[in-house]
């Protein structure tokens, strides 16, 4: 009965806060409070893949992929709020740009690059989304006597219906309710590990005398050397610096009411990621101690919650990674919706194409999550990055430098995208499809860096030759 009132009440106040966000406006979210922002930018940046799956590398790994961690909080939130948060807000109203994809089309200059960016966008984000409903389906699973398949239908209904009643400002009063309830579940995992080893001095004494394993071969508390190394660091790169570009992420942006705000949201928000990150990684890396060895590195986080929390905690905890999977899933879904209902008519989003955009996201998001195919999950697999590449080099060449060049923007994006999406079906090994064409090494790249090189080389070009004196005489 305990456990039905906690859900219960969970689901109450999520319905309240949905509600309480309704608007005329269900794109624009106007301007929230600095704990609503802190609590809603780490929720939309953290998803259940980051707390589970991370987690899991955490065991195999160990400390070193505290690395990840901080670069999330140094790089994809302290340096964002002190460098492109408030330029992006102030070139959205500058330019009465409604969306991601309108502040870089008309920031440019391009309508053409408002649809292409939304296209990408709707398709790539659309379809991630299905990866995050069917993460939370299957932790639902668990505690529910309902097959998954009716559960994927179920959670995509609701971060529809999330979307649908409640627009952005309701997308964001949920997310700031979930980072609490994520916040929550991490100290209680954290609290549980630390008993259980003896405490975080201790527990890393322990680990340090841990024999080193093939994937930590300078130990459990160093960085590895080699390939294993150089992949650690590339995903600080790919997961702190190509959130930038997210449009989920560029969005939260739009809500910040005053520069000062950013004085009390920016250390907030750093503490909330180090807590949940640092300390998902941080749990993960010492269960190697009481779970020497895990079939999946998907168990990993599953067994440990298991084994240490009593029930009604591992119901709250189940509860923060739902949460960090609806919240993922809500700010995703917004981005789609947004650019199917305006972006791609070329219009403001009424109430009827509001909802035809939803209906199409419940549909493709729910019917992908059903089947396995290579396709669906190349597209899950490489949505972060390709964004990341197609959209970073014109963002921050204008929110940041204040550079408007739709011919560079174009080359840029294109470039951007065409050589990141090759590099994952040519060359990138988890995912090439004919085999490390390119040799090994080539196969350990992370095609975000090879997208962003042929990006930032696509801008440099173009703004060259358009800025050219003799190109201008001939025009």
């Amino acid at each position: 009965m305990t456990e039905i009132l906690l859900w219960a009440g969970y689901f109450a106040v999520f319905a309240f806060l949905v509600h309480k966000g309704r608007s005329k406006d269900a794109v624009l979210s106007g301007s929230v409070g600095f704990g609503v922002q802190a609590f809603a930018y780490v929720a939309t940046y953290i998803s259940a893949v980051a707390l589970v799956g991370f987690g899991g590398l955490a065991h195999a790994y160990g400390l070193q992929m505290l690395l990840v961690a901080a670069g999330n909080v140094w790089f994809g939130t302290w340096a964002v709020y002190r460098f492109l948060a408030w330029p992006t807000r102030k070139w959205q109203e500058r330019l009465g740009a409604r969306t991601p994809a309108q502040l870089l089309g008309l920031g440019h200059g391009s309508p053409s690059l408002t649809r292409a960016m939304a296209f990408v966008f709707a398709l790539f984000l659309g379809v991630y989304g299905s990866a995050v409903i069917k993460g939370a389906a299957l932790l639902l699973a668990e505690i529910l006597p309902v097959p998954v398949w009716a559960l994927i239908w179920l959670v995509a209904i609701i971060v529809g219906l999330t979307v649908f009643i409640g627009g952005l400002r309701g997308v964001l009063y949920t997310e700031a309710m979930q980072g609490v309830v994520m916040l929550v579940g991490m100290l209680m995992l954290v609290g549980a590990i630390f008993s259980k080893v003896g405490g975080p001095w201790e527990g890393m004494q322990a680990l340090a005398a841990l024999p080193p394993s093939d994937l930590a071969n300078n130990g459990f508390v160093s960085l590895s050397g080699g390939e294993r190394g150089l992949f650690i660091l590339s995903l600080v790169v790919v997961t702190s610096i190509a959130v930038w570009a997210q449009p989920q992420m560029m969005q939260r942006h739009f809500a910040i009411a005053d520069p000062r705000q950013l004085k009390k949201t920016t250390p907030l928000a750093m503490f909330i990621l180090t807590v949940l990150v640092g300390g998902a990684y941080f749990a993960a890396a010492l269960s190697r101690l009481i779970l020497p060895e895990v079939a999946s590195p998907d168990q990993v986080m599953p067994k440990l919650v298991q084994m240490l929390l009593p029930e009604f905690a591992l119901h709250i905890f189940v509860l923060a990674i739902v949460s960090a999977s609806l919240s993922t899933a809500t700010g995703i879904y917004h981005i789609a919706v947004s650019a199917l209902s305006e972006d791609l008519r070329g219009r403001p989003s009424n109430r009827l194409s509001w909802f035809t955009g939803i209906a199409i996201c419940v549909l493709v998001s729910g019917g992908c999550a059903q089947i396995k195919g290579q396709l669906v999950a190349l597209l899950c697999t490489t949505s972060w990055s390709i964004v990341g590449a197609m959209a970073l080099v014109p963002y921050v060449a204008l929110v940041r430098f204040g550079r408007r060049n739709a011919g560079a923007a174009w080359a840029s994006a294109a470039c951007g995208f065409f050589s990141c999406l090759a590099w994952y079906l040519i060359a990138y090994g988890p995912t090439s499809i004919w085999g490390p064409q390119l040799g090994s090494v080539a196969a350990g790249i992370p095609p975000f860096f090879i997208g962003f090189l042929f990006s930032w080389i696509g801008w440099i070009a173009v703004s060259a030759l358009s800025e050219s004196p003799a190109l201008e005489q001939e025009a």
